[in-house]
C-alpha cells in the first residue's frame, strides 16, 4: 500500500506531462524525439518521464538512471540533455531544427491605479535650496496580457557527421580528413589521414597514419607507415613500416622500409635504404640506399649515400661519410671527414675527425687520432693521443698526449701521459710510463719507466727504470745542485737497466749500464753498478773469447820481466766508500802497459774515469816469469859448473 502511495505523485506528474504532449500531437507529429530522454526512439512515461522527474528532484549519476534504464547508459549525457530542455518553452523545445517564427504580440495590459497624493506640507521660510526629494513610489503593475499563438515549426537541421564534410571520407575502417581519396582507396583499410593531400594516392596500402600537408601523399601500396609533419614521406609509394616525424623527413623515400626519421629533413634523400634511424636536424640527409645506419644529432652522417651499418651520434659525427661502413662515431665532429674508411671507432669530440679512408682505427678521447687521414689499425686512448698522426699505422697510444706528434711512424706502442710524445716518424718503438721515450725518428727502441729513454734519433736502445737511458749533467755551483737528465741523442744499441742508469754522453753506442746510477762513460763499454758497489760476485769467473780462429798477427809479447820491474803495486782506499784495495794506478800503468788501461780521464762527475783490465797483465807476468826462469836456469848451470870446478 505504501509503495503504491509513493508512486502516486510520479504517475500523476508523468500522466500530466504526457497529457500535454498528446494534446499537441497533431502539431508536433515529427517532434516525438524531444521527450525521448533515453534516445530509445519512443517516448515512454516509465522511462523518459521518470528520468525527467528524477532530474527535477536534483538526482544525478547512478541515482538518476537506476531502475529506469540500463546501467551501461551514460548518466552524464542524459543529465546534459535534460539541462538543455529545462525551463524552456514548448517553442524552444520544438526541434533541433531552425526555430519557427514568433507568435503575434499579446494585448496590452490595463493601466495600474494612480497612487494617493500626499498631504501638503507647511510653507517654510525661504532658505537655501533644498536637496532633491526622493522619487515617488511606483504604481501597481498592470495585469499580464494573454500569451500569443505559437509560431510554425522550423525545418529540421542536418544531423552532424564527418561523412557530411565535403573533404572527408570514412570507409573500410579508415578515416580521411582534409582530403577525399575515394577515387583510389576502395581497397585500403584502417588508414588515418589528416591534412590536405595526406594519403592522397592510397590504393591498397593498409594501417598507415599520415598527419600534415602532403604527408604520404604519393603512397599507394605501402603499409604500416606513420608520417607526421609537412611533406613527410612525401615520395613514398611502396615503402612500408617507416616512421617519420618532422618537416620533410624521409621526403624522397619510395620503396625503403623500416626506417625511422625524426627531425627537420631527417633522411631527406633516402630512396631505397632500409633499417635506418635518423634523429635531429638533417641527419643522414643524403642517404639514398645505405642500410642499418644510426644518426643522432645535427648533420650526423649528413653525406652518407650508400654506406651501411654506421653509427654517428653528435653534431657532424661522420658528416662526410659516403660509402664507409661499420664505423662508430660518438662526439661532436667525430670521424667528421671520413668518406670511405671502414671499421673505425671514434669516441670523443673531434676524434678521428680528419680520417678519410683509414680503416680499423680506434680513437677514444678528445682530439684522439684527429689528423689521421689514411693510417689504419691504430688505437688511441686519451685526449690528443696520436693527435697528429696522418698515415702511420698499427700504432697503440694510451694516455694524454701519448704519441701526439707521430705523423708517419708505424707499429709503435706508447702507454702513459706524453709517452713517445715527440715521436714523428720512428717505428717499432715501445714506451711505457709518463714522458717515457724521447724518440723522434729512431726505431726499435724500448723505454719503460717514468722519463725512461732519453735518446731521440738512435735506434735499438733499451732503457728500463725511472730516468734511465738519459744523459746526465751532474749538479754544480753553476748549474744547480740537482742532476739534469738530458733528453736527446743519436746513440744506438745502448742498454740501461736500473733507476737513473744512463750514458755519459748523448752520442755513445753499444754501451750497457746496469744497476742504480750506473753510468756507461764510453762506447762499447759495460758498467755494473755505481761507485758505491763494493763487490761483484758470480758462481764462476768471467771469461773472454780467446779462440785462435778469431785472432791474427799473432807474435810473442813485447812485455816481460823488465816491464814488471817497472810496475808499482799500491795499497789504497776508494774515496766513495773507504774500501781498502790493492792494485795499480791507471795513470802510471798507461805509460808501461797501455793495453791494460781503459776509459778516459775526463769529467769525473760524468763517470769519465780510467780503469784497468787486470787480466791483461797476466800475459805480462807470465812472460816475466818465463824470462826470469831462463835466468834462473842459466844460474843453475853456472852454479853446477862452479861446483864441478871446485871439486877438481
Amino acid at each position: 500500500m505504501r509503495s503504491a502511495m509513493n508512486r502516486f505523485p510520479y504517475y500523476f506528474i508523468i500522466t500530466y506531462l504526457f497529457a500535454i504532449a498528446l494534446s499537441h500531437a497533431d502539431d508536433r507529429s515529427n517532434d516525438v524525439s524531444i521527450l525521448d530522454i533515453d534516445a530509445s526512439g519512443e517516448v515512454d512515461a516509465l522511462t523518459d518521464g521518470l528520468l525527467l522527474l528524477r532530474s527535477m528532484f536534483g538526482l544525478t549519476d547512478d541515482a538518476l538512471i537506476v531502475g529506469a534504464v540500463d546501467s551501461d547508459m551514460d548518466s552524464g549525457e542524459i543529465s546534459e540533455y535534460i539541462s538543455t530542455i529545462k525551463n524552456a518553452t514548448y517553442g524552444k523545445l520544438n526541434s533541433v531544427g531552425v526555430p519557427g517564427p514568433s507568435g503575434p504580440q499579446g494585448d496590452k495590459g490595463d493601466k495600474g491605479d494612480k497612487g494617493d497624493k500626499g498631504d501638503k506640507g507647511d510653507k517654510g521660510d525661504k532658505g537655501d535650496k533644498g536637496d532633491k526629494g526622493d522619487a515617488g513610489a511606483d504604481g501597481l503593475q498592470g495585469a499580464t496580457g494573454a500569451t500569443g499563438a505559437t509560431g510554425e515549426q522550423g525545418t529540421s537541421g542536418v544531423p552532424g557527421s564527418l561523412t557530411q564534410i565535403s573533404d572527408a571520407l570514412i570507409e573500410n575502417d579508415s578515416i580521411y580528413i582534409g582530403n577525399d581519396p575515394s577515387g583510389t582507396t576502395s581497397a585500403a583499410e584502417k588508414n588515418v589521414g589528416v591534412g590536405t593531400t595526406a594519403l592522397d594516392a592510397i590504393t591498397t596500402g593498409d594501417f598507415n597514419v599520415a598527419i600534415g600537408y602532403d604527408a604520404l601523399t604519393a603512397n599507394s601500396t605501402g603499409y604500416e607507415n606513420m608520417a607526421s609533419g609537412f611533406q613527410v614521406l612525401y615520395s613514398n609509394t611502396e615503402g612500408s613500416r617507416n616512421t617519420a616525424s618532422g618537416h620533410q623527413a624521409l621526403y624522397s623515400n619510395t620503396t625503403g622500409y623500416k626506417n625511422t626519421a625524426s627531425g627537420f629533413q631527417a633522411l631527406y634523400s633516402n630512396d631505397t635504404g632500409r633499417w635506418n634511424v635518423a634523429v635531429g636536424y638533417t641527419p643522414l640527409y643524403h642517404n639514398t640506399s645505405g642500410v642499418m645506419n644510426v644518426a643522432v644529432g645535427t648533420d650526423a652522417l649528413y653525406s652518407n649515400i650508400k654506406g651501411h651499418m654506421n653509427v654517428g651520434i653528435g653534431y657532424a659525427a661522420l658528416y662526410a661519410n659516403t660509402e664507409g661502413y661499420m664505423n662508430i662515431a660518438i662526439g661532436e665532429g667525430a670521424l667528421r671527414y671520413n668518406t670511405e674508411g671502414d671499421h673505425n671507432i671514434a669516441f670523443g669530440g673531434a676524434a678521428l675527425e680528419s680520417n678519410t679512408t683509414g680503416s680499423s682505427n680506434i680513437a677514444s678521447g678528445y682530439y684522439a687520432l684527429r689528423q689521421n687521414t689514411t693510417g689504419g689499425e691504430n688505437i688511441a686512448s686519451g685526449p690528443f693521443a696520436l693527435g697528429q698522426n696522418t698515415t702511420g699505422s698499427s700504432n697503440i697510444a694510451s694516455g694524454y698526449y701519448a704519441l701526439r706528434q707521430n705523423t708517419t711512424g708505424s707499429s709503435n706502442i706508447a702507454s702513459g701521459p706524453s709517452a713517445l710524445g715527440e715521436n714523428t716518424s720512428g717505428s717499432y718503438n715501445t714506451s711505457i710510463g709518463r714522458l717515457s721515450g724521447a724518440n723522434t725518428t729512431g726505431s726499435h727502441n724500448i723505454a719503460i719507466g717514468m722519463e725512461a729513454g732519453g735518446n731521440s734519433t738512435g735506434s735499438n736502445n733499451i732503457a728500463i727504470g725511472n730516468l734511465s737511458g738519459s744523459t746526465v749533467i751532474p749538479g754544480s755551483i753553476s748549474t744547480g745542485p740537482e742532476d739534469k737528465y738530458l733528453r736527446g741523442g743519436s746513440g744506438s744499441n745502448n742498454t740501461a737497466i736500473g733507476h737513473k742508469s744512463h750514458v755519459a754522453s748523448q752520442d755513445l753506442s753499444n754501451t750497457t749500464a746496469i744497476g742504480y746510477g750506473a753510468v756507461a762513460s764510453a762506447s762499447n763499454k759495460i758498467r755494473l753498478g755505481n761507485a758505491d758497489i763494493t763487490s761483484i760476485e758470480g758462481q764462476v769467473a768471467f771469461s773472454s773469447a780467446s779462440d785462435r780462429r778469431i785472432k791474427k798477427h799473432i807474435v810473442n809479447t813485447k812485455y816481460g820481466l823488465n816491464t814488471v820491474l817497472k810496475l808499482r803495486p799500491v795499497d789504497y782506499q776508494l774515496k766513495a766508500n773507504s774500501l781498502e784495495q790493492i792494485g795499480f794506478i791507471a795513470q802510471e800503468l798507461r805509460f808501461i802497459v797501455p793495453e791494460a788501461v781503459i776509459g778516459i780521464e775526463g769529467d769525473l762527475r760524468k763517470g769519465e774515469t780510467l780503469g784497468l783490465t787486470y787480466t791483461a797483465l797476466i800475459p805480462v807476468l807470465t812472460k816475466a816469469i818465463q824470462e826470469q826462469d831462463i835466468v834462473i836456469q842459466q844460474l843453475k848451470k853456472d852454479i853446477e859448473l862452479l861446483k864441478q870446478n871446485a871439486n877438481l
